[in-house]
């Protein structure tokens, strides 16, 4: 069903690579894709009643009422969402004047209607765009490991990673915190299943989709899975530790490049409505930490005006800013002469012709099986000029015969269905487009270029498919004062054979959207290896010729149509990275740790760039879209592999390779961040007789990767009951979340009764207790407790982060801590195993004696030696303590002395004599 789908491949060719042999050169992934292979996503929306038009475009159907929805792009003004809302249209982001929002087939006509409504534009679907790269770029000499999965140096702490892709498997090693077992995803909003809603998220009320918090991802709870596995491999080039390959015998060697950066993930269903939604949410998720945040985005489509004035790139415009970054692949549409790759064929064509003349493209459709449906068989091609030239267009079949659209009023459309031609032409998409006899009215785009649209196939039922052979494109000019220029693309296509330009084909202007848009920073690729050792122990090889460090053959290479120099650099495109265990992928890509797997594409140059973002964003928070650019494209470094397509910056390489240390290098120094997480200690039970060390909850402080930090307070909130506690903090050294022999005392408190929830600040002597730059120190807040604890009651510790303190070593500037509110709570036990009662002290020096026990106790009676009972406690059935506060019946205070206790168990009474001093 598909060839070259608009999407920026998936380079990993899930259903396995035809003819792979070991030892044999290997077909690369990306490559594979263009004959055919990358099918599975538009079999799947292609090959249903609701055929090319929801694999075409972001339809859905309501899995209840069966009615279809198609998701929109919206240019509107305030207040509107109500009028929307009523007509049953459901709204997402609201951003400016922008709006995506949900609209059911039957609400078409009210959408036109609705007052406030400047224009609409149809959400097309996107697609992923499919060893470690981090020698290439440079990163391996900015940090070292110093502990298990923690790192030190230049490591993206206190930054936020999003990924919007196919989700993640979150249970893999490269993403949770070995020591503390801590998910290092804060959030998860899985879009393709309803279930827990996000909810309000910045003022948007997200009603669909599951999302999973850090509990949940910890524990295991969550519901989403990555079975594509494209995701996980994205987010463990940009994040992940690296922690699990060092489980097989080799030392994190597939480290990704920011490793103290957290994610906040989202699995996204690929309709370009959903991923605004999905980058709104991790920017706004990220607002409420206080964090920066970088977006990876390795997916796209070749639609729209590739002018950065479409409606998708105009969002994504105002959704970014200081602090909030958005990366995208190039894609893996292009037809680079490197290796043994042809050059002659392309998804673009591009020609120009004087008034009478004509430009002429051809494309060849091969012969492919008609799907099941009758209506999921299609081709679709887009064709911009300047709005002064004039053509009339004429669609020529395989026969010769044709179908033309003359020049005139716009917009104007012609349909020959039983010859599977539809032609569109005008300032404005969308007419008719859904078959529902509805004209949108309108792009809400920007963009001037006037569009002609081609559909050559099934598009609704009674169409006919397109016949194989070569059809031809003819646009006419027959007036007008423009350049005269036309660019086509094929964005799509469900014939199971790619469909090419072969007469006017151009391996140019191929960067299609998010990559066009003016903010987000857009990733070509170049190669990085040229073989590799599969799973099933035997050594592999790329058959398309590209030598290490050469240009990828299927980089999409730029310019804009506007004249914009995109891809904004490039990165390594075959990469080893983190591999999803729900994804069924061939044994010969998966690397011989399992935990690992080889994929290529823009899609894994992109999250090169997005790790170093975040290792720039750690360094200065507030950096703008257009200041990483300036960056990195400065720091960016030339070759002999760059020097062969002419001086840089140029559209095939952008200004060239990433190159970490140089761009970090142009970040000056800034004062660093801490960000503090509370975990649970290991154990969630403890003793509390006298003298115990009570470990409360394990307190990670990170420093940015700015500088390193001394700790100078800690403030928390302490709730439990106790009447001499004192709050320590240990310093963990071996990170195992125990206090053990020879761990200092950072820093020990007064003794305080506790009675309720107490705030307790402790303070720490400078450099006692340091967290390195882009590394992290762990301390352990614990209780050194009197004795009088009460058995099987609990202390529960709030670490308050406003109330943390740092110093910056290089600075000297106090920096309180970021990050949530965090809480433990530790249930402590008295007795020992033979035990049947145990005393909070004996002699009773203070004022109440703690009696502890661990069943029932029916009663509790205390006797003078002379053999009078002088006080009766009754405890509670559930009751595992009473407290005696040395009173008599009558109130009055017990005389010094010698006292006989017995306490009524439900196993039999106990005897304890107890002694009161002065």
């Amino acid at each position: 069903m598909t060839s070259r789908r608009f999407f920026l491949a998936l380079a990993l060719a899930a259903g396995g690579l035809p003819g792979l042999q070991a030892q044999e050169p290997v077909a690369p992934p990306g490559q594979v894709s263009r004959a055919g292979s990358a099918r599975t996503e538009l079999e799947r929306l292609g090959a249903t009643p609701l055929g090319a038009r929801a694999a075409l475009l972001a339809v859905s159907q309501d899995p209840v009422s069966s009615e279809l929805s198609v998701d929109v792009l919206l240019r509107a003004r305030p207040g509107v969402e109500d009028a929307l809302r009523a007509a049953r249209i459901r709204v997402g982001t609201r951003v400016g004047q922008w709006l995506t929002a949900r609209v059911p087939l039957s609400a078409l006509p009210a959408l036109a209607r609705t007052e406030g409504v400047l224009g609409v534009d149809l959400a097309y679907r996107a697609y992923p765009t499919v060893d470690s790269g981090v020698v290439d770029i440079g990163v391996a000499g900015l940090r070292q490991a110093i502990h298990a999965d923690q790192f030190e140096g230049k490591t993206g702490r206190g930054v936020i990673i999003g990924i919007v892709d196919t989700g993640l498997d979150f249970t893999h090693p490269d993403f949770v915190e070995d020591d503390t077992k801590q998910s290092r995803v804060l959030y998860l909003w899985d879009q393709t299943f309803n279930g827990n809603v996000p909810g309000d998220v910045g003022g948007v009320g997200f009603w669909y989709g599951h999302e999973c918090g850090r509990e949940a991802l910890t524990t295991g709870a969550c519901e989403s899975r990555d079975a594509v596995g494209h995701g996980t491999h994205v987010a463990g080039i940009a994040a992940g530790d690296g922690s699990s390959s060092a489980r097989h015998g080799t030392t994190h060697a597939y480290t990704g490049v920011a490793p103290g950066a957290e994610l906040i993930v989202v699995k996204t269903d690929f309709s370009f409505g959903s991923v605004l939604d999905g980058v709104y949410y991790v920017f706004k998720r990220a607002e409420e930490l206080g964090r920066p945040a970088v977006v990876n985005l390795s997916l796209g489509a070749q639609i729209g005006p590739h002018d950065g004035l479409d409606a998708v790139s105009l969002i994504l415009d105002a959704l970014t800013g200081p602090g909030r970054i958005v990366v995208a692949s190039a894609g893996n549409d292009g037809l680079n002469p490197t290796g043994t790759m042809p050059s002659t064929v392309s998804l673009h064509a591009e020609g120009a012709a004087a008034v009478g003349d004509s430009v002429v493209f051809e494309l060849q459709v091969s012969p492919f099986s008609p799907g099941p449906w009758g209506n999921d068989d299609l081709a679709f091609i887009q064709a911009y000029f300047d709005p002064n030239d004039q053509f009339d267009v004429t669609v020529i079949r395989p026969n010769g015969t044709g179908l033309t659209l003359p020049h005139g009023a716009y917009p104007r459309t012609a349909n020959d269905v039983a010859g599977a031609i539809r032609l569109y032409s005008g300032t404005q998409a969308g007419d008719d487009i859904m078959g529902s006899g509805f004209s949108f009215g309108g792009l809400a785009g920007d963009s001037p270029l006037h569009v002609a649209q081609i559909y050559l196939g099934e598009w609704t039922l009674g169409d006919a498919f397109p016949a194989p052979g070569t059809w031809r494109l003819v646009f006419r000019r027959v007036g007008g004062t423009g350049p005269g220029t036309v660019d086509a693309w094929i964005p799509f296509s469900t014939l199971n054979n790619a469909v090419l330009f072969t007469r006017g084909a151009s391996n140019r202007k191929l960067v299609g959207i998010p990559g066009g848009a003016r903010s987000v920073i857009t990733v070509g690729a170049h190669s990085s290896r040229t073989y590799w050792t599969g799973a099933d122990g035997n050594p592999h090889y790329f058959l398309d010729g590209v030598p290490t460090g050469e240009l990828l053959a299927f980089s999409s290479p730029g310019p804009m149509m506007d004249g914009r120099l995109k891809p904004d650099l490039t990165a390594p495109g075959r990469v080893q990275a983190a591999r999803s265990r729900d994804a069924e992928l061939d044994i010969r890509l998966i690397d011989p740790d399992t935990m690992h797997v080889l994929f290529q594409g823009t899609s894994m140059s992109a999250p090169h760039v997005t790790g170093a973002v975040a290792l720039l964003l750690a360094q200065r928070p507030t950096l703008t879209p257009d200041e990483v650019r300036d960056i990195l494209q400065s720091s960016a470094r030339g070759d002999q592999h760059t020097a062969r397509r002419g001086p840089l910056p140029n559209p095939l390489w952008g200004a060239g390779k990433l190159d970490v240390p140089a761009a970090l290098a142009q970040v000056g120094p800034t004062p660093g961040r801490a960000v503090a997480a509370g975990h649970a200690v290991a154990d969630t039970a403890a003793s509390s007789r006298r003298g115990t060390r009570v470990p409360l909850q394990l307190v990670r402080i990170g420093a940015s990767d700015a500088e390193s930090l001394s700790v100078v307070r800690v403030g928390v909130e302490v709730s439990g009951r106790d009447q001499g506690f004192r709050l320590l903090a240990v310093l963990d050294l071996d990170r195992d979340g125990a206090i053990d022999e020879g761990e200092p005392v950072a820093a020990a408190g007064a003794p305080v009764a506790l009675a309720e929830p107490t705030y307790l600040a402790l303070t720490i002597p400078t450099r006692a207790v340091v967290a390195p730059m882009g590394g992290s120190v762990d301390l352990i807040l614990a209780a050194d407790v009197s004795g009088a604890t009460p058995n099987g009651d609990a202390f529960a510790v709030r670490l308050l982060p406003d109330s943390g303190i740092t110093v910056g070593l290089a600075t000297g500037r106090r920096v309180a801590f970021s990050g949530k509110d965090a809480r433990a709570t530790v249930r402590t036990t008295v007795l020992a195993a033979d035990e049947r009662i145990n005393l909070s002290e004996n002699p009773v020096r203070r004022a109440e004696l703690t009696i502890n026990f661990p069943e029932t106790a029916r009663s509790i009676e205390l006797y003078d030696f002379g053999g009078r009972r002088i006080r009766r406690l009754a405890p509670a059935p559930e009751d595992r303590s009473a407290r005696w506060d040395l009173r008599d019946a009558r109130g009055g205070r017990v005389a010094p002395g010698a006292y006989l206790l017995v306490v009524d168990l439900a196993s039999g009474p106990v005897r304890r004599t107890v002694f009161v001093e002065p």
